[in-house]
C-alpha cells in the first residue's frame, strides 16, 4: 500500500476510534447524570442502611464479574481480530454462538448460588443494622435474580465493542439505564420505600434487557454462513479466555476484598458511605477510562495483528498522556474539594458525608493510579499475553487479603482505602516495568518521566496552591465552582505541557478553522 493510502487508512482508523470513544463517553455521561441525580433520592427513601444493600449489590457484581472475563474480553478481542479478515465472518458467528452458551450457563449458576446462599451471606457477610433479617435475606435473593438476568448483557456489550459499534451500544444503554434507575426511584415513591421494592424492580427488568441486547447484537453480525463452532478453531480462543478468567478472578479479589471485609466488620450505614465513595470515584473516572478502554482494545489488537510497532508506541504514549490530562485534574478535585462537592451532590445535611470524607481522597488516589496502568494492560491483552498479569495478581492477592483483613478489623474502613492505594501503587511501579521488558521495550523511561511524573508534578502544584488558599473549606456551590476552575486550569496546563495532547489540540483547531472558513 502506498504511503498516502496508509495515511488515509490511519486517519480513518483514528476517526473511527475517536467516534467510539465519544459514543462510549455519551452513555457514561448520562449514567453519571442519573447517578448524581438519583443517589440522594435513594439514600433519602431507603436510609443509609437500605442504601448499604445497594452498595453490597455493586460489590457482589464486581466480585463475581471475573467469571465473565472468560468470555467477554475474548469476544471483543476475537471480533477485533476477525473483523478485518475477509474469511472471518463465519468464525465470528461461531465464537459468539459458543461463548453465548457459556455465558447463559454461568448466569443460571451464579443466580442460583446467590439465592441458595442468601441466609449464609446475611449471617456471615453483612451487619444489617436497622433492617429485619428476613427482609435482608429476601433482598439478597432478589440481588441474585438481578445478577443472573443482567449477566448475558455483559457478553453482548463486549460484542458491540469488538465490532466497533459503540454507537449502537450507547443508544441501548441510554434507554435501559434510564428505565432501570428512574423506574426504581418511581417504584420507591409510588409503591413503598423498601429494599424489596428496589431490588424487585431490578430483578424484573434485567432479563428482558439482556434479551434486547442479544437480539440487537445478532442483527449487527455478518451474514450467516455457519453457526457451529469448530473445536480446533476455538482452542486458542479458550486458552486466551483461561488467562483473562484468571486475571478477572484475581482482580475481583483485589478490588472487592476490602469492600467485603468492611461490610462484615462495620454497620451497613458506614458501609454505605464506604461504597458510595467508591461509587463516586468509579463513576467519575469511568467517564474517561471506560469508553477509552472499550475503543482501545480492538484498536490495539488490530495494530498488534499488523505488527505495526511504530504506530503502537505512538498510540501508547498518546493515550497515556490523554488519560493524564483528564484524570489528574479529576483526582485533584476529589482530593482537595471533596467536601463541598459532596455537599452539592448529597446535601449539606447528609448523614454520610463525614464518613465518606475519611476515605474519598484515598479512593481517588488509588483510582488515579489504576487509570495510569490501563494502556499497558490493554497492550498486553492485545498481544495475547496474560501471564504477567496473572502472576502479579497472584502475588498481590497473597499479600493483600491478609493485610486488608487484619487492618480493617483494627483500624476501620479507612484501612481498606489505604490498601486500595497500595495495590495500585504496586501495579504502577512493579508490574509496568516488568511489562515493558517484553512489550514496548525501551519505552518505560519515557512513560514514567514524560507521561506520568511530569503531568503529576504540574497537577500537584496547581491543587496544592488551591489547598493553601483554603479551597477545601469553601462551602457548597462556591467550593464546587472552585473545583471546576482549578481542574480546568490544571487540564489546560497539562494540555500545553504534553506533546501529544498539544499536537491533537492544534490539529483539531486547524480543522475547525478550515471548516469555519469554508462555510464563511
Amino acid at each position: 500500500m502506498s504511503q498516502p493510502g496508509r495515511a488515509a487508512q490511519s486517519r480513518t482508523g483514528v476517526r473511527s476510534m475517536l467516534t467510539n470513544v465519544a459514543s462510549g463517553g455519551l452513555w457514561r455521561v448520562w449514567q453519571a447524570v442519573l447517578q448524581f441525580t438519583l443517589t440522594p433520592v435513594y439514600i433519602h427513601l431507603l436510609g443509609p442502611a437500605g442504601y448499604g444493600l445497594v452498595g453490597f449489590n455493586a460489590t457482589l457484581v464486581m466480585l463475581l464479574v471475573f467469571l465473565d472475563q472468560a468470555v467477554s474480553p475474548v469476544l471483543s478481542r476475537e471480533f477485533g481480530r476477525l473483523s478485518h479478515q475477509p474469511e472471518g465472518a463465519s468464525e465470528m458467528r461461531a465464537v459468539l454462538f459458543a461463548l453465548q452458551a457459556v455465558s447463559l450457563a454461568t448466569a443460571v449458576a451464579v443466580g442460583a448460588g446467590i439465592m441458595l446462599a442468601a441466609p449464609f451471606i446475611v449471617r456471615h457477610a453483612l451487619d444489617p443494622a436497622g433492617l429485619p433479617g428476613a427482609q435482608t435475606v429476601t433482598a439478597v435473593r432478589l440481588i441474585g435474580l438481578t445478577i443472573a438476568g443482567q449477566w448475558p448483557a455483559f457478553l453482548y456489550g463486549a460484542g458491540f465493542i469488538g465490532l466497533q459499534r459503540q454507537d449502537v451500544l450507547a443508544r441501548l444503554r441510554l434507554v435501559t439505564m434510564t428505565v432501570q434507575t428512574g423506574g426504581a426511584a418511581l417504584a420507591l415513591i409510588w409503591i413503598a420505600p423498601t429494599p424489596l421494592v428496589f431490588f424487585g424492580w431490578q430483578a424484573g427488568i434485567s432479563l428482558p434487557f439482556s434479551v434486547i441486547y442479544g437480539y440487537a447484537l445478532w442483527r449487527e453480525m455478518p451474514p450467516r454462513i455457519e453457526a457451529v463452532a469448530s473445536r480446533m478453531r476455538l482452542t486458542p480462543v479458550l486458552r486466551f479466555g483461561a488467562g483473562t478468567l484468571s486475571i478477572g478472578l484475581l482482580a475481583g479479589l483485589l478490588t472487592q476484598a476490602d469492600n467485603l471485609v468492611v461490610a462484615k466488620y462495620t454497620p451497613l450505614p458506614l458501609f454505605a458511605a464506604y461504597s458510595l465513595a467508591f461509587t463516586l470515584s468509579t463513576q467519575a473516572f469511568g467517564l474517561v477510562l471506560a469508553p477509552v478502554a472499550s475503543a482501545l482494545l480492538p484498536y490495539f489488537t488490530r495494530l498488534a495483528g499488523l505488527n505495526d510497532d511504530q504506530r503502537m508506541v505512538h498510540e501508547y504514549h498518546r493515550w497515556t498522556q490523554m488519560i493524564a490530562v483528564v484524570t489528574l485534574p479529576l483526582a485533584g478535585a476529589l482530593i482537595v474539594f471533596g467536601r463541598p462537592l459532596l455537599e452539592v451532590w448529597l446535601g449539606p445535611a447528609s448523614p454520610v458525608i463525614g464518613a465518606m470524607m475519611t476515605v474519598l481522597p484515598l479512593v481517588a488516589l488509588g483510582s488515579l493510579l489504576n487509570g495510569f496502568v490501563m494502556p499497558c494492560y490493554l497492550m498486553q491483552l492485545a498481544a495475547g499475553w496474560t501471564r504477567l498479569s496473572v502472576i502479579t495478581n497472584i502475588v498481590t492477592v497473597c499479600l493483600f487479603i491478609p493485610l486488608v483483613f487484619i487492618s480493617v478489623r483494627h483500624f476501620g474502613m479507612v484501612a481498606g482505602a489505604v490498601c486500595w492505594v497500595l495495590v495500585n501503587f504496586g501495579y504502577v511501579f512493579v508490574q509496568i516495568p516488568l511489562a515493558h521488558r517484553r512489550i514496548l521495550r525501551g519505552q518505560f523511561p519515557a512513560w514514567l518521566g514524560r507521561d506520568i511524573l511530569l503531568p503529576a508534578a504540574i497537577a500537584a502544584a496547581v491543587f496544592l496552591a488551591a489547598f493553601w488558599l483554603g479551597g477545601g473549606t469553601w462551602p457548597g456551590w462556591q467550593g464546587a465552582a472552585g473545583a471546576a476552575g482549578t481542574a480546568a486550569l490544571a487540564a489546560s496546563l497539562l494540555g500545553l505541557a504534553l506533546p501529544h495532547p498539544r499536537q491533537d489540540a492544534w490539529h483539531l483547531a486547524q480543522r475547525l478553522s478550515e471548516r469555519f472558513l469554508r462555510r464563511a
